[in-house]
């Protein structure tokens, strides 16, 4: 018996179904990719002269070319090899970049290579520890999947990311040909950006603690040019979304001066020594409160200057 040269049934990502037939009765069947070792088909049969056998564990959008020998129902004899066929298995599923910001929803298009292939796709985001990390899994998504991120979803994220406004985000997608996973194959990376986020300042005040300035003024909001030493008074300071305190700096008259925030996410009565003053009128001062992602909360306020 020989066997004849055999065709494509089906195929997936990872396994091909081919069929075989012979010019007479055989027992068996094995199969070759490309000039490799002989594999088995499965168990002996009954003599017959056609029939398909199942190659599995392929590698997804890879070439192949198969061949058949056939075990001879009459002589127990292998026929030599027959002509091969060049297969194609499918790719895994691709899909752009996952950017969006926390306070919307999105959605993503998947490119799949076969309307039967299904998803399970999972969002990452680059966490502080240098890591990828899960933050809502869609399951048996098809052309499209949609993530609307909970409360417990964004905090995965809040504090995963306390250090900047931004974090790279990417599809994990499983890829599935009805219950067999094909692989697993990850979108291009995008960004995520935290918004709403900001600190919060309650309020701000200053006084002049030079005693013997005070002595002749009386009135410690009442700041005598070069002579005062003005000290101003954060009021309470809270951060957002799992970030911290970073810094407080005050500008006056052309200057800044800063200081470090006690690194938590609350804060009262932060003092900020500024010192003396060289403007002769009244100053508008601002006084901005930083947190761990570099996003503010500022407040305004007057001095009032004596020349």
């Amino acid at each position: 018996a020989k066997g004849n040269t055999p065709t494509l049934s089906s195929r997936t990502c990872t396994q091909a179904v081919m069929n075989w037939t012979s010019t007479q009765t055989c027992i068996n069947v094995q199969y070759r990719i490309g000039s490799g070792s002989w594999q088995s088909t499965g168990s002996n049969f009954s003599a017959r002269s056609s029939g398909s056998f199942t190659i599995t564990g392929l590698s997804p959008n890879t070439s192949y070319s198969i061949s058949i020998r056939v075990l001879d129902a009459v002589h127990s004899s292998w026929s030599g090899a027959s002509g091969s066929t060049n297969i194609k298995t499918y790719r895994l599923t691709t899909a752009g970049a996952p950017t969006f910001n926390t306070g919307s929803s999105f959605t993503v298009s998947l490119n799949r290579a076969h309307s039967s292939i299904t998803h399970d796709v999972t969002l990452q985001f680059w966490h502080d520890n240098q890591s990828w990390v899960d933050v809502a899994t869609v399951t048996g998504a098809t052309a499209n999947v949609t993530f609307s991120l909970n409360a417990t979803q964004l905090n995965k994220i809040y504090n995963g990311r306390v250090r900047s406004k931004t974090a790279s985000t990417r599809l994990k997608i499983v890829n599935k040909w009805g219950s067999t996973t094909q692989g697993t194959s990850y979108s291009s990376n995008g960004t995520v950006t935290i918004v709403n986020a900001a600190p919060t300042i309650a309020g701000v005040s200053y006084l002049d603690t030079n005693s013997a300035v005070q002595a002749l003024l009386g009135n410690n909001q009442k700041i005598l040019r070069n002579k005062s030493t003005l000290r101003v008074i954060a009021g309470q300071a809270t951060s957002q979304k799992g970030a911290y305190l970073s810094s407080y700096r005050v500008t006056i008259g052309g200057n800044e001066y800063s200081v470090s925030a006690n690194g938590g996410t609350s804060e009262s009565g932060k003092i900020i020594n500024v010192g003396t003053v060289n403007q002769s009128a009244n100053q508008t001062a601002v006084l901005t409160v930083v947190d761990s992602r570099g996003y503010t909360a500022t407040r305004s306020f007057t001095v009032q200057m004596l020349d």
